[in-house]
């Protein structure tokens, strides 16, 4: 047992090496993640208004990949069925730059729900992603009677 001044207990951090532990970079740290967050829910509620606004499919599918690429700071693709059965990708390289094209889902069956995977970008061929990149799309469908949704992230 060590001697120890009379009221000081030992650090049980100094085990850890460095000196400590830093309470002020934890909190730094901490509140880097919290206007991180905060960030992301104004960019997310300002997605959802561009997307409840607006007044077409076209213009609708060119907020939700606008907004992603926004939201994930990456290239973005959404992409479903009109009413009138015609299939369309929205593809945005950056937020400001969203190109529209006639698109030709995958064969597979997208199931009723939700799912989520990732794969390189030879993987996914919905469009043409940068080289080498890691693709995740997300796919949603609401009933079997509805279309699915792809989003796509680079």
């Amino acid at each position: 047992m060590t001697d120890q001044p009379m009221g000081q207990t030992p650090n049980p951090f100094d085990a850890l090496g460095g000196g400590g532990f830093d309470m002020n970079a934890l909190l730094q740290q901490a509140q880097q993640m919290q206007e991180r967050l905060e960030d992301a829910q104004a960019q997310l509620a300002d997605t959802t208004l561009a997307v409840t606004m607006a007044g077409s499919f076209d213009e609708l599918l060119t907020a939700a990949a606008s907004g992603a690429s926004r939201l994930f700071n990456a290239a973005a693709l959404v992409a479903t069925e009109s009413l009138d059965g015609r299939w369309t990708a929205a593809r945005a390289d950056d937020p400001e730059t969203v190109t529209l094209y006639p698109w030709n889902p995958p064969a597979d069956d997208v199931p009723v729900g939700s799912r989520l995977q990732s794969g390189t970008a030879t993987t996914w061929e919905l469009v043409h992603w940068p080289g080498g990149a890691t693709v995740t799309v997300a796919t949603a469908r609401l009933r079997a009677d509805r279309p699915s949704l792809y989003v796509a992230v680079a």
